[in-house]
């Protein structure tokens, strides 16, 4: 496909799958999205920003936006059901605290990004199972991640961390498999 843009004749698709991954699609405009989704792929586009006021619905579960050039994401995304997000190789640095929203989130792909520090709201995803922050540029692990209970894996491979504090959590978090 050569799609370069969203417009608002998406938002009327009657379906609740989506792939657009592959495109060319550089921005997406408010409504241009059908409500009903379950799973969006946007991934593999030159997608930089989404618009304020984006809103992915109230069914959506997954979303990939990965591969793509987002360089942040809005503070007004709304996404409560998500379970799977997955924004691996964008070059964003921060997560908005609007993304708390997703309570009922699972698995969380930020590797290859451009993150400094672990984003402070992950530690309020009570169901997150997965979470991928292998190629940032993260240096410490703030102490609240011990408190993930639920957490199975942590991929911090390619980051620029101390093996003595992955041991440390190692041993604070003998339910996860950390990978360095």
């Amino acid at each position: 496909n050569d799609i370069r843009k969203l417009t608002k004749r998406f938002g009327k698709v009657s379906t609740d799958s989506l792939d657009l991954s592959g495109n060319q699609i550089a921005t997406l405009k408010p409504g241009c999205l059908y409500f009903r989704l379950v799973y969006l792929n946007l991934s593999r586009n030159n997608i930089t920003k989404l618009p304020f006021g984006i809103d992915f619905g109230y069914r959506l579960e997954h979303l990939d936006l990965s591969h793509n050039q987002l360089e942040y994401l809005p503070n007004s995304i709304y996404a409560q059901q998500l379970h799977t997000l997955n924004l691996e190789r964008n070059v964003l640095d921060r997560l908005p605290s609007k993304l708390r929203s997703a309570a009922f989130l699972e698995e969380l792909n930020l590797s290859g990004n451009e993150f400094k520090v672990v984003p402070s709201i992950i530690p309020y995803f009570d169901n997150l199972v997965d979470l991928d922050l292998s190629n940032n540029q993260i240096t410490r692990l703030p102490s609240k991640l011990k408190r993930m209970y639920q957490l199975r894996t942590l991929d911090l491979r390619g980051n620029p961390l101390q093996p003595e504090a992955v041991e440390r959590f190692r041993i604070l978090m003998p339910q996860c498999t950390i990978l360095f």
